[in-house]
């Protein structure tokens, strides 16, 4: 399993992946990705084992990683290449920690709780921990990072060179 750079030819199935697994409200345009990529501040990756299995989007900065969008292919999930991306994603970004935002699964009146409980674990056993809890994209978040030591203020000003200041200072809350 490797990581690499999405090629054109990759495109179109990571664009519609990445379409289907995140709901509208959380998801970035792809030609702001793509631009975001072009600028330096964030990467589109192929997740590939033995062809295409899946989609990583990851937000750069000089100190810290935040792991925008993962999706598996359906019918390649629960088979352990997750925790090889996350060993991949590990090894690509040694030095910096990585940060990523999960629907929290203690949302009250969650459509998906089970589904966000399995993820939130899925997580947990390879190793990434509890940051902190926000709301936005109008949805309950969890902060998680591969290092315990990742701060609150470290991700938001991932997120405002992402996002853009407006949009953090009046979606991002701290719960």
């Amino acid at each position: 399993m490797e990581l690499h750079r999405m090629t054109h030819e990759e495109r179109p199935a990571g664009r519609a992946l990445y379409r289907r697994s995140f709901p509208a409200r959380e998801r970035q345009s792809w030609s702001q990705l793509e631009r975001l990529q072009k600028a330096g501040r964030a990467e589109i990756l192929t997740v590939d084992d033995g062809g295409f299995r899946g989609v990583l989007i990851m937000f750069l900065s000089r100190d810290l990683i935040l792991g925008g969008f993962l999706s598996i292919l359906p019918q390649k999930r629960n088979g352990g290449l997750g925790a090889a991306v996350i060993q991949a994603i590990r090894e690509r970004y040694a030095g910096k920690p990585v940060c990523l935002e999960i629907e929290d699964p203690e949302e009250p009146g969650a459509p998906n709780a089970e589904l966000r409980r399995r993820r939130r674990n899925f997580y947990l056993r390879n190793g990434i921990v509890p940051i902190d809890k926000m709301r936005i994209y109008d949805t309950d978040m969890e902060l998680l990072a591969t290092d315990e030591r990742v701060t609150f203020e470290a991700y938001r000003a991932v997120l405002c060179s992402v996002l853009g200041t407006p949009y953090v200072d009046s979606h991002l809350e701290r719960r």
